[in-house]
């Protein structure tokens, strides 16, 4: 996968960070009435994912290590509102 830096707002600090996303992917479905993946769910959703590689201040300095666990899970949670919630697996299932 390709890593992406964007730039994100957090409690008011502009912050650089350099990440990988990792889009959802339909878990496997059994067939129903002979429509591949109509049927029961085989496998779990694999939901869409985030890993922060880097994390920089505006003024260029390395703050990943000095964030919080909250910090980091506030920002994969603006990130992926960023890359967009990832397929809508009901509505692929429609077109099966």
């Amino acid at each position: 996968m390709k890593s992406t830096t964007t730039e994100i707002c957090l409690s008011g600090v502009s912050l650089a960070v350099e990440y990988t996303y990792y889009a959802g992917c339909k878990g496997a479905r059994d067939s129903f009435n002979g429509r591949p993946g109509a049927g029961i769910q085989l496998e779990p959703d694999d939901e869409p994912e985030i890993e922060i590689i880097s994390v920089f201040s505006e003024h260029g300095r390395n703050v990943y290590d000095t964030l919080s666990a909250d910090d980091f899970e506030r920002i994969e949670e603006l990130l992926i509102e960023d890359c967009g919630e990832g397929p809508d697996y009901e509505d692929a299932r429609g077109r099966w």
